[in-house]
């Protein structure tokens, strides 16, 4: 329950969230990254929804996942637990932004940049809305 109170918190946050991933996101880390607003990682980040090869299901994180990835997508990497490469996951809407590992931090300045011009009521209002009619 305190991870599912975790990522609600923050999928729920009424500021943006950047997701910044430079290295493995596996199972609940994976899960945390669809929870980020705009997600940027490295070009050798590898993700996984590890949990069926565990012997266990990925029922915590599941509601944030296919949120942003869609059901079809997150039955074949829930059901195969297989890895998958920073194209793929941009590929599925899980990775907004992808780049070499020494322009990670240029990046992520970068994306911050852009939603400080942005008016924090709006983006909370923003942020509402699509929960709302998603």
């Amino acid at each position: 329950r305190a991870i599912f109170d975790l990522m609600l918190a923050v999928d729920r946050c009424p500021r943006p969230v950047v997701g910044r991933v430079n290295g493995p996101a596996i199972g609940g880390g994976v899960g945390l990254v669809s929870c980020c607003d705009i997600v940027v990682a490295v070009e050798r980040a590898v993700f996984a929804f590890s949990e069926a090869r565990l012997g266990i299901v990925p029922a915590v994180i599941s509601p944030f996942v296919l949120a942003k990835i869609g059901p079809s997508a997150a039955r074949a990497l829930f059901l195969t637990g297989e890895r998958f490469d920073a194209r793929r996951a941009q590929a599925i809407g899980l990775v907004h932004h992808i780049v070499a590992e020494e322009a990670l931090d240029a990046a992520v300045a970068e994306r911050v940049g852009q939603l400080l011009q942005a008016a924090p009521g709006a983006q909370t209002t923003v942020k509402e809305l699509i929960h709302t009619v998603a």
